[in-house]
């Protein structure tokens, strides 16, 4: 490496200590470097070599300033600023914004309002008709009755919540619920309790009903009671809707106290004298109804002596009859029974039918014995549509073919028919 030691010696020191000598190193004078200054470059005496800028002279530009100890610093003297719209420019040249142009007024029906300091706020009664909210809404608050729905009137008006679904097609959805639960902060977790609903029982016609429901375990829901579109009951059978009976019952019932069930009974009374033909016996039939006595649901409709069912079930049937000879002054057995049509067959329940819906009575001259006293009753299930009509046979020969037949003026039969429902089903085998 070359360096230079000095030239006041006329040596030159290399980088690994070697030197030379002008005067006795190089040849004559010839040899020597002489060194002269440039541009902006100066030698001093001692052979310093340094930078100097006094060829080029500087001047300041726009919002440029040069101070006497060439500093160079930048300012704004040219240009003047005004103050626009809702700005402000202090005699400091300090800018802030200002809002003394603009008034704000709320949005009709946009639920807010604003005082007299600008300060805005919700404002319910500045919304449309109806608020509606597009997200779910909790209260939590202590004290109770958190919700509070009441009219703003203090009289003359109703208070009603209504909790509206939106399917099409289905009669298992649970449309409408109001469920009730607990939150048990020694176990950490919320069960369910109970639960209401309205359900669709109808998806053509979009009519339904409700259910109740509750939770065993707190997570799985059975239902227990419904109460169908015409408002019959049904306990005990799940979600099933019924309209067979007003209350229909799945299960055992402990009815504790004093418990009145009113029966569906029907009691006809029959003119005595009034029949369907001239004589009788031989089928003969009492055509007139004098007394219609009912008690709980009707069941029945009767047109010239015929008792028609209106619902099917099993019934209890009793006739009785008092017989008298009237102007027959001879011996007679008489019988009543009943002629029942049921699933388009026709049965006399006679002397020949294993059933107790007959019974007959035997008379004598009238100084003798004109007068007898006949009952008999039944159970036997029927169908809906099915008629039962009183009849009568008689005899009046040596036999018991019960094939004679007297005047209707003869014979008052005072006859009284007893019909009770007890079952929509039979319950005999």
């Amino acid at each position: 490496m070359l360096g230079i030691n000095t030239l006041e010696t006329d040596e030159i020191t290399f980088g690994d200590g070697t030197t030379m000598s002008s005067t006795s190193d190089f040849a004559s004078a010839s040899d020597l470097i002489t060194y002269t200054a440039g541009s902006n470059i100066a030698i001093s005496a001692g052979n310093e070599i340094s930078s100097t800028d006094t060829n080029d002279v500087y001047t300041a530009g726009t919002n440029v300033s040069i101070s006497a100890g060439n500093v160079i610093s930048a300012t704004d003297t040219n240009d003047v600023y005004t103050a626009g719209t809702n700005v402000s420019i202090s005699a400091g040249n300090v800018i802030s914004a200002t809002d003394t142009n603009t008034e704000y007024t709320p949005l009709t029906n946009g639920g807010l309002v604003v005082n007299g300091s600008n300060e805005f706020s919700i404002d319910l009664t500045n919304t449309n008709s109806r608020f509606e909210i597009p997200q779910s809404v909790r209260i939590e608050v202590d004290g109770t009755p958190q919700l509070l729905v009441e009219p703003a009137s203090s009289n003359s008006n109703n208070a009603e919540i209504e909790i509206r679904g939106a399917r099409n097609g289905s009669t298992s959805s649970p449309n409408a619920t109001l469920r009730f639960a607990n939150y048990d902060n020694d176990t950490a977790d919320v069960n369910n309790l109970g639960r209401i609903e309205g359900r669709v029982s109808n998806h053509t016609t979009n009519i339904g009903g409700m259910v109740f429901s509750t939770y065993a375990d707190g997570a799985s829901r059975t239902g227990h009671l419904t109460l169908s579109a015409a408002g019959n009951f049904n306990m005990g059978d799940g979600d099933t809707f019924q309209d067979d009976y007003k209350m229909k019952v799945t299960g055992s019932v402990n009815l504790n106290g004093s418990n009145y069930i009113k029966q569906q009974l029907a009691l006809f009374g029959y003119d005595k004298s009034t029949i369907g033909g001239s004589n009788w016996g031989n089928g003969s039939t009492q055509t007139s109804i004098v007394s219609d006595r009912r008690s709980g649901d009707s069941f029945c409709t009767t047109s010239s002596g015929v008792i028609t069912l209106t619902a099917a079930g099993m019934y209890r049937i009793r006739v009785s009859a008092q017989s008298q000879s009237d102007g027959y002054n001879d011996r007679v057995s008489f019988m009543n029974y009943l002629r029942i049509v049921s699933d388009g067959t026709t049965t006399d329940y006679d002397e020949v039918q294993n059933r107790n819906l007959f019974g007959w009575v035997y008379l004598r001259n009238n100084s003798d014995a004109a007068h007898g006293s006949t009952s008999f009753e039944d159970y036997i299930y029927l169908t809906s549509g099915s008629t039962i009509q009183p009849r009568q046979k008689l005899e009046t020969g040596g036999d018991r073919n019960f094939n004679n037949s007297l005047p209707a003026a003869n014979i008052d039969n005072y006859l009284n028919i007893q019909i009770e429902r007890l079952y929509d089903t039979n319950p005999l085998t």
